[in-house]
């Protein structure tokens, strides 16, 4: 950055206890620059405002407050632009500095404003991961760790018990469909617990039965071939904090009894050790099957009686309110996180979304907008053509938008000309091969669309 700005210096500033810490930096000795206080700094009010202000010289300027700010930093020329996580919210600044007075030109302030855009999603999953916590400034924040926004009836009524039972040592059962966002809603339960220890997620689904006990307690050295030294469980590295067994429908019998045992005594051993350890951790579980169905299928009852509550997390479809606002957030940040910039996405792609039942939820959504992003061409519009590629409708439905786009394409072409290669190409991509909607787009027969395919050499396996 300090290149493209053609600036002396840089740095990266978080908020941190009401004050401002630099935390890297290029060009200034970063590491000596104490913490800045937030209502007396140019600094600090950037963070407040969430405003990108500049000063040509910060040694004179009247809003740092302090005399020390320009000193610590050793700058006079200064711009700085806010750090947002993804719901909206000031963690930090990024900022360009300069060894003498400069007046900061409008394309100078929109770069660090840019660069600002780019990298604060990095920095704001970095740090709630290292940490488990959320960030200390801004509105409070339902989800900071998710793209889920917390805006419908049936979202707000889970949050709310959620925030009732975090206070509560009890174990909490939570329910929902695969991507509803079960573990950001576990994290939000940690983080209104009043714990200060990390939240620690284990993905059941993926553990080896044979390992249950080394991973979620730990082990000692030589415990088992590989065991080259001592390892803290996942027990151990949640301690005074909180522990999700995510997917826990997927463990054994067996280790579910050796659930069930922790849970009752909160004693543990580490594997290859006869010591007895015990434990101050909060400890969730995660599923997205009824456990009670289960327990024919060998889920055991004295398991599910030990989670006191259960809390669901509502599917996608029944939240409408938060669909579209996910849509926009996701148009505006993957096309900055793949550098493919898109113009935006069609009303009548958009109206399909909102009629796709998303079987996936929140998952399946970023995931097929992810895909179509891509798909389309830079600076150009998401269609449903592009959005049928990834989502199924009803065949009505699916078949009248096809026709529309058979009009569309008979647009692009000359009448009575045959369709150019380019032209049918794309279309055998937009239709992954499917011979019967490349029909109805080109306005050609099938059989004329097969010979054409083999023609050109295009092959997919398609019918």
């Amino acid at each position: 950055m300090t290149r493209g700005l053609a600036c002396d210096a840089a740095g990266i500033a978080l908020v941190e206890n009401g004050t401002v810490r630099y935390v890297a930096g290029l060009g200034f000795n970063w590491k000596d620059v104490p913490p800045i206080a937030l209502g007396r700094s140019l600094i600090g009010e950037i963070v407040t405002s969430g405003k990108t202000l500049a000063t040509n010289d910060l040694r004179q300027d009247t809003r740092c407050k302090t005399r020390n700010e320009a000193q610590e930093v050793g700058v006079a020329g200064f711009v700085g632009s806010p750090l947002r996580d993804v719901n909206d919210d000031v963690f930090g600044a990024l900022t360009a500095l300069m060894n003498r007075p400069h007046d900061w030109t409008s394309a100078e302030i929109a770069s660090i404003e840019q660069a600002a855009s780019l990298v604060a999603p990095i920095l704001s999953c970095a740090a709630t991961c290292a940490s488990g916590r959320a960030h200390p400034i801004g509105r409070e924040s339902l989800t900071p760790h998710s793209r889920i926004l917390v805006l419908s009836h049936n979202s707000k009524a889970t949050f709310e018990k959620a925030k009732r039972l975090a206070r509560s040592n009890a174990p909490v059962l939570i329910q929902g469909e695969r991507g509803t966002g079960k573990e950001v809603l576990a994290r939000y339960i940690h983080e209104h617990s009043g714990r200060d220890g990390r939240f620690v997620p284990l993905n059941c689904g993926t553990l080896q039965e044979e390992l249950f006990e080394a991973e979620v307690f730990g082990h000692t050295r030589g415990a088992f071939t590989g065991a080259h030294s001592d390892r803290l469980g996942a027990v151990g590295a949640a301690e005074r904090g909180t522990l999700l067994f995510d997917e826990v429908a997927a463990l054994s019998p067996r280790n579910q009894t050796k659930l069930l045992r922790f849970l009752q005594s909160r004693e543990f051993k580490k594997l290859g050790s006869d010591a007895v350890a015990t434990s101050d951790v909060r400890v969730l579980a995660a599923t997205n099957r009824n456990l009670e169905v289960r327990l024919d299928t060998g889920f055991a009852e004295d398991l599910l009686e030990r989670f006191t509550y259960t809390i669901t997390m509502p599917p996608l479809r029944e939240r409408p309110e938060e669909l579209g606002a996910l849509v926009e957030r996701y148009a505006r940040e993957i096309p900055l996180e793949t550098g493919h910039p898109i113009q935006g996405i069609t009303d009548r792609a958009r109206s399909l979304l909102k009629e796709y039942d998303w079987p996936g939820n929140i998952r399946e959504l970023h995931r097929v907008l992810a895909q179509t992003f891509i798909d389309t061409p830079v600076g150009g519009w998401v269609t449903p053509l592009v959005l049928l590629r990834y989502i199924r409708l009803p065949g009505a439905q699916e078949g009248a938008i096809l026709s529309e786009g058979a009009m569309a394409s008979s647009r692009e072409r000359t009448p009575h000309t045959r369709v150019s290669k380019p032209h049918f190409i794309r279309c055998y991509e937009a239709c992954r091969g499917d011979t019967y909607k490349m029909s109805l787009l080109l306005d050609l027969s099938r059989n004329a669309v097969q010979r054409r395919i083999r023609r050109i050499g295009l092959y997919r396996g398609s019918s």
